[in-house]
């Protein structure tokens, strides 16, 4: 009997592993069909790579080593320098105390007195010193703008310029008193510059003039909080007046030297400031995580330096050199491979277990910015990931769960549609929805 099994598993173990494979390559079938022989997907330059990381093979490919303009899937690569470069805590402030004065300088800390970050230490140990206060300018080797920005996108939330010491996030925030029902500016140092409009103006924007930061601004309150709020021009003057009118004391400015002995205040968590970057796809949070990479090297702000270091020491097994040219992917010079993406979300998840690194990524339906994109049918998730959008130009990369319970790695990118990204998404949604069902 034992041997009558024996033979019988022998015969049958070709068969089914054939089976197997067969209902594989179906699967693969459906799925390239579903991209190649899109009407949709024809009219634009598409590329798509799905991996799955037990087998260590690719299930899909579709011009996974072209190079794309990935807009916001940029941030995964700044999120990985600061997994490789940061610790637990944001590096907020750095200072040395001489004599009566306390002589400090900026990290890059983009949560300094932004509303959206409650806990604010740098604040409170500033506010709390009986000390004079100098701070020390000369560190920020950077430009205000990335390469390949649109300069006229200067007035919008999404653009605010980079300094060494961001304040307010560097925006003006608009709101409504809660009581008087009148409007308000954060900071209220600007209310001498601000004339609030009782309706729109049919060519509003911009809302700050070009050159100098004086607002004509009309409150309107269907749109986020995030969305009334207007960058505003920075220098070290102005972060000294704002700093002083706050602080309801005296800062005065002195030239920057290497300083012996320096210490560092931290503010929040380094993981609340990954979330809010990939979740709400932060521009601003994207830039300063590498000024905040910087500065753990040095006291040199330069975000160039960052990237190279990057690149030098920690993606050079990437399968195509990447041409990375910003934090936030607000440059359309930056150019990655599906495939590259796909290998930078595996080197992610040796620096996070699973359940960490999915909930810093947006949910599909759930939260973030595919809230309204790829629900699950039975309320369970299978989509994990960051979104890219720039006009023409739409990338998704990241992980999606199988009904078979596989957690597969895909990056999906698309350059040079003529339409809004809303068709784009219709028609990635079926190619996603047949490699969860199929898979």
């Amino acid at each position: 009997m034992r041997f009558r099994n024996t033979i019988l598993i022998a015969l049958l173990t070709p068969l089914l592993t054939s089976c197997v494979a067969i209902k594989m390559q179906q699967s693969k079938n459906k799925i390239s069909k579903s991209i190649s022989g899109s009407e949709l997907f024809k009219g634009h330059f598409t590329g798509f790579a799905l991996y799955d990381p037990e087998t260590n093979e690719y299930f899909q490919e579709q011009n996974a080593d072209k190079y794309f303009t990935p807009a916001s899937n940029t941030k995964l690569f700044t999120f990985y320098a600061g997994l490789k470069m940061l610790g637990d805590s944001v590096p907020g402030l750095k200072y040395v105390i001489s004599g009566d004065s306390l002589i400090f300088w900026g990290t890059g800390d983009p949560t300094f007195l932004d509303p959206d970050f409650k806990d604010q230490p740098v604040f409170n140990f500033l506010k709390n010193t009986d000390k004079k206060l100098f701070y020390a300018q000369g560190i920020f080797q950077d430009a205000h703008y990335g390469d390949g920005w649109a300069w006229d996108d200067y007035p919008y939330y999404y653009q605010p310029e980079k300094s060494a010491m961001p304040i307010y996030g560097n925006m003006a925030i608009f709101s409504k008193d809660s009581v008087t029902q009148k409007e308000k500016i954060i900071p209220s140092f600007f209310n001498d510059f601000t004339e609030f409009l009782p309706e729109r103006k049919p060519s509003l924007y911009p809302n700050r003039n070009f050159e100098h930061n004086i607002f004509e601004y009309y409150l309107d309150e269907d749109k986020s909080s995030r969305k009334n709020r207007v960058p505003f021009k920075v220098s070290d003057e102005l972060l000294t007046k704002l700093l002083a009118d706050t602080l309801k004391k005296e800062v005065g400015i002195i030239p920057y030297k290497p300083y012996d002995n320096s210490k560092t205040i931290y503010s929040g968590r380094m993981n609340e400031v990954y979330a809010w970057m990939l979740k709400a796809s932060d521009n601003f949070l994207a830039e300063h995580i590498l000024f905040l990479c910087a500065a753990e090297k040095g006291d040199s702000l330069n975000s160039a330096r960052i990237r190279a270091s990057m690149i030098a020491n920690h993606l050079d097994d990437l399968p195509s050199t990447p041409i990375w040219r910003d934090g936030s992917g607000l440059s359309r010079y930056n150019l990655f491979t599906p495939r590259s993406m796909v290998t930078l979300l595996e080197k992610i998840k040796q620096e996070l277990n699973e359940e960490q690194m999915l909930s810093l990524l947006s949910v599909g339906g759930v939260d973030g910015t595919i809230r309204s994109w790829y629900k699950s049918e039975n309320d369970e998730p299978y989509i994990f990931a960051k979104t890219g959008t720039l006009s023409n130009n739409h990338s998704l990369s990241g992980f999606i769960r199988t009904k078979s319970g596989k957690l597969l790695t895909f990056s999906f990118m698309h350059n040079n549609y003529n339409s809004s990204s809303t068709p784009v998404k219709l028609e990635m949604e079926k190619t996603l929805k047949l490699v969860r069902d199929l898979y």
